[in-house]
């Protein structure tokens, strides 16, 4: 996706291009499911932490997997634009809309 700036004349000032993927078209083998705790577990737990005078931390982890090792090869087609030799790119770090 490609995002440009311009000043208030009109020239280019600045431009940034983003890699995505497209998840939908990615095909694999195994489950992709992420866990999540059922809300009654949830309530439970809060009422054992609040009987015993437990302290909760709430942590935030939605943007945890970007930028992050990949464990497997997956290769996708480069973008329109793009400047490589190549019409595939092997990626290294995990991107937008990887499954």
């Amino acid at each position: 996706m490609f995002k440009y700036n311009f000043d208030l004349d009109g020239y280019l000032n600045k431009f940034k291009v983003r890699l995505y993927v497209r998840g939908d078209l990615q095909t694999i083998e195994k489950d992709n499911y992420a866990t999540t705790l059922a809300i009654r577990y949830f309530r439970a737990l809060i009422v054992m932490a609040a009987a015993f005078n437990l302290e909760i931390v709430q942590l935030d982890a939605l943007n945890a997997f970007l930028n992050s090792d990949i464990d497997e090869e997956v290769i996708v087609e480069a973008p329109p634009g793009y400047p490589t030799h190549s019409k595939v790119l092997l990626l290294q770090k995990a991107l937008y809309g990887l499954k």
